[in-house]
């Protein structure tokens, strides 16, 4: 793929730039062990974990807060189990919060490559999710001051893979689609969408993913940091 013509870089955030080092299986122990619960209050907390990424999948289409699709993913959860505690969903995941979100780590060498691209490229911020979730991250990660653009779409009404967010963070930045580069990591969020706004995207290939899928990328890498070699 040529990057000639690139003028600014825009990136995902959630496993594109970051990760939690607290797993969501090892959350939800600490979580149970913090209030006295059985330890198998959940059953498998592999089976449980993945039942809460669904549950908030879902209940994050309802555009509320963070903090209320965290209580009803919780509160679907021990109802699976057959628990029905609306109180004691809200301190678990209040205290799953407590333990998993100032766990937020970037990815080893992002905060060099953001610095280094920003020195010539126009650098963006485009990220799913409410705002109450999405901004503690990235103050906690400290990069809010490596954009010149960030758009939560929780707080813009937009959310990928709908051309218009990105729309948005292109009018932010100043700059026209066919000169601008988009990175992620979701096949559909991503590359589909930030494909149908008129921009050239490098994908970055998680969980051992062997090929892309539906639309094509430009580019692939195995992570962010790759990026240092192409564009520096």
């Amino acid at each position: 793929m040529s990057l000639a013509g690139i003028t600014a870089v825009a990136f995902d955030l959630d496993s594109t730039l970051c990760f939690y080092g607290v797993t969501i299986e090892g959350a939800m122990a600490q979580a149970l062990e913090r209030l006295g619960q059985r330890a198998d209050l959940l059953g498998d907390l592999n089976e449980a974990a993945a039942c809460y990424e669904a549950l908030w999948a879902e209940e994050e289409e309802k555009r509320a807060p963070a903090g209320v699709v965290r209580e009803r993913a919780w509160e679907r959860l021990l109802q699976a189990r057959g628990t029905v505690d609306r109180g004691l969903a809200a301190a678990l995941a209040e205290e799953y919060a407590a333990v998993r979100m100032p766990s937020i780590r970037l990815f080893d060498g992002v905060r060099e490559l953001l610095r280094d691209l920003r020195r010539s490229y126009e650098l963006g911020l485009l990220t799913n999710g409410q705002p109450d979730m999405q901004w503690p991250k990235i103050r906690t990660l400290g990069i809010e001051g490596s954009f010149d653009a960030i758009v939560v779409s929780g707080e813009v009404g937009v959310y990928k893979p709908n051309r218009g967010a990105f729309d948005i963070l292109l009018g932010r930045l100043g700059v026209e689609a066919a000169h601008a580069l988009y990175v992620g990591d979701s096949q559909e969020n991503d590359v589909a969408g930030a494909k149908a706004a008129g921009m050239r995207v490098a994908w970055v290939r998680t969980d051992g993913a062997s090929e892309a899928m539906g639309v094509a990328p430009d580019l692939v890498v195995d992570g962010a940091v790759e990026l240092r070699g192409m564009l520096l």
